[in-house]
């Protein structure tokens, strides 16, 4: 029932992973390695909470409405969660740079907005 959603899901954090990509080698390029390896930790404190909420969200057994209600609500809350204690993690016991990790974050937390450009990536569609 739920998996092409959990397909365009899928998507969306392709899409995180390649504007983290982006912003990494603008970083890396511009400013050195460690800025680079900041940003892939910021984009990586957004993606890997996103795969949480999909494996919770758009799981394929056969769930409830009101079931499905509150794996969406509880994912929700456990990825912003995950994500703060992450980033307060990086900064505090890593020795990266501030702006680069934040830059990350956001702009895999952002990528979210470049979603119309999905109709235009094509994903092989034998599942």
């Amino acid at each position: 029932m739920l998996k092409p959603f959990r397909a365009q899901a899928y998507k969306l954090v392709f899409l995180q992973i390649l504007v983290v990509a982006i912003l990494f080698f603008y970083w890396w390029l511009f400013r050195g390695v460690n800025y680079g390896f900041a940003t892939i930790l910021g984009g990586l404190t957004c993606i890997i909470p996103s795969l949480y909420f999909i494996n919770k969200v758009f799981s394929d057994s056969e769930r409830t409405f009101q079931k499905i209600t509150v794996d969406f609500y509880f994912g929700e809350f456990f990825k912003l969660f995950s994500s703060a204690v992450f980033l307060v993690l990086i900064l505090k016991f890593t020795p990266v740079k501030l702006i680069p990790t934040i830059t990350g974050y956001i702009g895999a937390y952002m990528s979210v907005w470049l979603a119309p450009l999905l109709s235009l990536i094509k994903i092989n569609k034998h599942e």
